[in-house]
């Protein structure tokens, strides 16, 4: 379970994208984390799942891309949130983190 549901949500993101809307783009983001879990627990470890909790504090959405060690979390901020408020957030409550 998780793979068919992800697959599905190529047409919401390029919806979304087509449309500029963010907030249909940031609830993909949301689903997708949330399969991504269903499709494997281990994806999202203890570390990783502070981050993404503490990520979407301040983003309308958040999920982890990538694997193998190299991946990394990609958020869509809040209207009016900075790169550097997130980073600040993470780096004093969570751990240090890089933000490109």
């Amino acid at each position: 379970e998780g793979l068919k549901e992800i697959r599905a949500l190529n047409a919401l993101f390029k919806t979304a994208i087509s449309n500029g809307d963010l907030a249909a783009f940031a609830e993909g983001m949301r689903l997708h984390a949330k399969y991504l879990d269903l499709l494997s627990p281990l994806i999202y470890n203890d570390i990783i799942r502070q981050v993404a909790d503490r990520c979407m504090q301040f983003a309308d959405g958040c999920s982890i891309c990538g694997a193998g060690g190299g991946g990394y979390l990609a958020a869509l901020l809040k209207e009016g949130v900075s790169a550097e408020t997130l980073q600040n957030a993470l780096q004093t409550e969570v751990l240090p983190v890089e933000m490109i």
